[in-house]
């Protein structure tokens, strides 16, 4: 039984009658850890939080002071009972983790000390937790903690032992997909998951969400893999293969002159008379190449082009690689993938769209967001229809050799359309992109 405001006020007069210093200091850390709610709501995680993180990044003492109030702390919670929390909050942990920060080492240490207690949930195939929370994902994640520390103590979980991050995740897992009634009758991954979209759909433009609203009930569940996966992306398995036996890079890094004619010739890529001499001639090329290294599918070694784990895994199975691609077209906070966010939606709302009404209908949803160009005077500037083309030819670059988009008409009067192929890609990773964990820069 957790200790009430009445039994925590008790134990401070009695401190206070002995120790009048210890009993202030004790008082300042429950009043941070509780807001005068008593102990109902604090877990091992929570106080774990306050005395690696909180005690020594945000109360303005020395690290002495700080040592002072832990141990304060620590009496406190011995007089009402809770010895665990007691033991914690004068362990060494607590005071390598304090001393660390007056190191320029904290967050390493806080980190390391969090994870090896225990009670920090891992990340799961189903959720991956991000550096800032909504209300929703920081109740997900208290309730997490609590479930791992009852499995501490129940002894169904022992960190350190052979097996037990497994088990850690079992447990996280469980927790996250059951029904409880703290969520409204729903899961704690279903209360995460639409708090994050309701975030991912909040913006400056009003434009784009109300572009995004009409496309958000499609993003419910994932997506089953199109028919047609293996082929459209045939040519990413090509290159993959290719890097499996190790492609010739020139000294910037580019990919050889052989590979390139071998390339452009395979998927008719090149179209002029001049002998192809390197990758920049090939947009198409130049573009799968980076994006293959953007999504760790191949890594550089020397004038090598290798293929990486996460390349083996595609091309051992075409669902894994069909994921990792739709997701990587939306991932990042570049301008191109600001571009894919609001094009995929119009034209999988829309279907084929003439590309001048495209660019009238990006450019100002992305001025809204903030994305400017520079006038001829050199002047920071809103993006423009010309600056809005150029974010949507970079995005074909990859959608149109991949099978995801089509070009229609001619040079003169052309348009976008997907392919079907390129509606269930667009879906899953705006899907993915909806409820990926947010990040916070500055953590």
């Amino acid at each position: 039984m957790q200790p009430t405001v009445r039994d925590l006020d008790t134990a401070l007069e009695t401190l206070r009658s002995e120790d009048p210093k210890a009993a202030q200091s004790a008082d300042s850390a429950v009043q941070w850890l509780t807001a005068g709610e008593g102990f109902d709501g604090v877990t091992q995680h929570a106080l774990q939080d306050f005395l690696w993180y909180t005690l020594p990044k945000k109360f303005l003492a020395s690290v002495e002071t700080q040592l002072e109030v832990a141990d304060a702390l620590g009496r406190l919670l011995e007089m009402v009972g809770l010895s665990r929390y007691a033991a914690i909050s004068r362990s060494e942990t607590t005071r390598d983790c304090i001393k660390a920060w007056d190191k320029d080492e904290g967050l390493p240490a806080y980190r390391r000390a969090q994870k090896g207690s225990g009670v920090e949930p891992p990340d799961t195939e189903e959720l991956a937790w991000g550096t800032y929370f909504g209300l929703q994902e920081n109740a997900a994640l208290s309730g997490a903690a609590a479930a791992l520390e009852m499995a501490i103590l129940a002894g169904d979980l022992e960190p350190g032992a052979p097996g037990w991050t497994k088990r850690q995740k079992e447990i996280t897992r469980a927790w996250l997909t059951t029904s409880n009634a703290a969520f409204e009758g729903k899961t704690p991954l279903e209360a995460v998951h639409a708090e994050r979209v309701e975030d991912w759909l909040r913006g400056r433009s009003d434009a784009r969400r109300s572009l995004l609203e009409r496309i958000a009930a499609r993003l419910a569940e994932p997506m089953a893999v199109p028919e047609d996966a293996e082929k459209s992306l045939e040519p990413l398995r090509w290159f993959l293969s290719a890097a499996e036996q190790e492609i010739p890079l020139t000294q910037k890094h580019n990919l050889g002159r052989a590979f390139v004619q071998e390339a452009a010739a395979r998927y008719d890529w090149w179209d002029f008379f001049h002998r192809l001499t390197t990758e920049l001639e090939v947009p198409y090329l130049r573009k799968l190449h980076h994006f293959a290294r953007r999504l760790k599918l191949v890594r550089r070694k020397g004038r090598k082009l290798l293929l990486a784990p996460a390349g083996r895994r595609g091309l051992k199975d075409i669902e894994t690689l069909w994921r990792t691609v739709a997701r990587g077209l939306f991932v990042g906070e570049d301008f191109e993938y600001a571009v894919a966010e609001v094009l995929f939606p119009l034209l999988i709302t829309e279907g084929e769209i003439p590309t001048d009404d495209i660019e009238a209908r990006l450019a100002p949803i992305l001025a809204e967001q903030g994305w400017s160009t520079r006038d001829e005077w050199g002047n920071s500037v809103p993006i423009d229809e010309r600056g809005a083309a150029r974010g949507m030819w970079d995005v074909t670059k990859i959608a149109v050799p991949l099978g995801m988009m089509s070009k229609g008409g001619d040079w003169q009067d052309r348009s976008l359309e997907l392919t079907h192929f390129g509606v269930a890609t667009g879906l899953e990773g705006l899907r993915a992109r909806s409820v990926a964990p947010r990040r916070n820069i500055f953590a």
